[in-house]
């Protein structure tokens, strides 16, 4: 079973709501409106993210931008990154299980609406025995997502539960019973952001999350693709792995729990980035603002309490772009769970070209075999030649 990004299918609805009832595509008019408002929404997101949280949901304008422009990115970005962990989910808990999902800071709820999309995918029927607890400090935020809910999957029971996350524990939730899948989507980064033990609280909050997961089940992270809240995102990988949970991607296996290598240099992170032909709404709205929507970016960690995770063990990743040094070979770094091995060929070699090795990715699965040595004095690093087989498989 391949991916299939169906993020369109939920655009009338966004529109209607935005629209309060009306549906219909977007007129030039609408699209002007909303570009100048995704670019005022886009600087506070970004930089000192004055707009983080629900701050986008004062003005309607504002609304109407993240509805038709970060809502569609934000679903699309969930189902890339975890359709591989719901295939793996679907194949270890069977045919038309009950299901509950915990959404930790929902806001509108397009994780949580990608979750039950690929369930969907995987477990054909299943949305009748799914039931969705929606968590976050917005009321106004938690009305939207169940909304989008009862018009895009009626079929799916719904809660919603107003929490600050910053004051507040997760654990009461577990009273009532555990969660198989929990997902916080762009959320953590936006909490603590001006205390100065962010990091442990971050810590102690993932450890509380952990705690209402039911057995053989998900917990799901994912933060933009930022030097900061992707590495934070990564060090909390690191705890996280120490508390008796397997990741099962996008990281290589190792036999035991090792720190990320990325962290060796502060300047460094890991993501995802793939490319995409978004829906007709988004790809306006970004051309009338004047941004680049061809593909998305991402970091995400998908993590299991399973006691055996033998499926799916992946060996060597893609963690970088293509690059080119100065004499004129193309370089990719290849993780393999516990150190980054560059991967090298000239930029003209024909027997790299008739492998693929040019069109590699972020987050691409490879196979190798005889790769050229080109270890020096200071790190291990591999190359291409006539010997080497390469093989390799797209993350979806």
């Amino acid at each position: 079973m391949t991916f299939k990004d169906d993020t369109q299918k939920h655009i009338p609805t966004l529109l209607k709501i935005w629209r309060k009832g009306k549906g219909g595509s977007l007129t030039k008019q609408e699209i002007a409106l909303l570009a100048k408002s995704l670019i005022t929404l886009q600087r506070g997101l970004t930089g000192e993210r004055v707009l983080a949280g629900d701050g986008y949901m004062q003005k309607q304008n504002l609304l109407g931008a993240y509805l038709l422009y970060y809502w569609p990115v934000s679903y699309a970005q969930t189902s890339y990154a975890f359709f591989p962990a719901i295939k793996y989910f679907a194949k270890k808990t069977g045919p038309h299980p009950a299901i509950r999902i915990l959404d930790i800071g929902s806001g509108p709820g397009p994780a949580s609406t990608a979750l039950c999309s690929l369930l969907e995918q995987t477990m054909p029927g299943c949305l009748k025995k799914i039931s969705v607890t929606l968590t976050d400090y917005s009321p106004k935020a938690l009305a939207l997502a169940k909304n989008i809910f009862t018009a895009d999957f009626p079929q799916v029971r719904v809660e919603t539960s107003v929490i600050n996350f910053e004051k507040q524990k997760l654990s009461p939730l577990k009273e009532k019973e555990k969660f198989n899948i929990i997902i916080s989507s762009h959320t953590i980064n936006e909490l603590w952001k001006d205390n100065e033990n962010a990091e442990e609280l971050k810590r102690l909050f993932a450890k509380d999350a952990l705690s209402l997961l039911a057995p053989d089940s998900l917990l799901l992270l994912q933060e933009p693709a930022l030097l900061k809240t992707s590495r934070s995102l990564i060090q909390l990988r690191d705890f996280l792995l120490q508390e008796k949970v397997s990741i099962l991607f996008p990281c290589p296996y190792t036999q035991s729990p090792v720190p990320c290598p990325i962290l060796e240099n502060p300047n460094h992170t890991c993501h995802a980035e793939q490319k995409w032909n978004p829906p007709q709404s988004v790809a306006s709205l970004a051309k009338e603002a004047g941004l680049d929507r061809i593909s998305f970016k991402m970091t995400f960690f998908a993590f299991t309490n399973t006691s055996s995770t033998s499926t799916d063990k992946v060996q060597l990743r893609v963690t970088s772009d293509a690059m080119l040094n100065k004499s004129g070979r193309v370089r990719f770094l290849i993780c393999d769970g516990s150190k980054r091995i560059p991967l090298s060929a000239k930029k003209e070699d024909t027997h790299a070209k008739e492998m693929g090795f040019f069109n590699l990715n972020r987050y691409d699965e490879i196979f190798i075999e005889k790769p050229e040595d080109r270890t020096n004095e200071q790190s291990l690093a591999w190359g291409i030649n006539t010997e080497t087989k390469l093989k390799f498989t797209n993350y979806n």
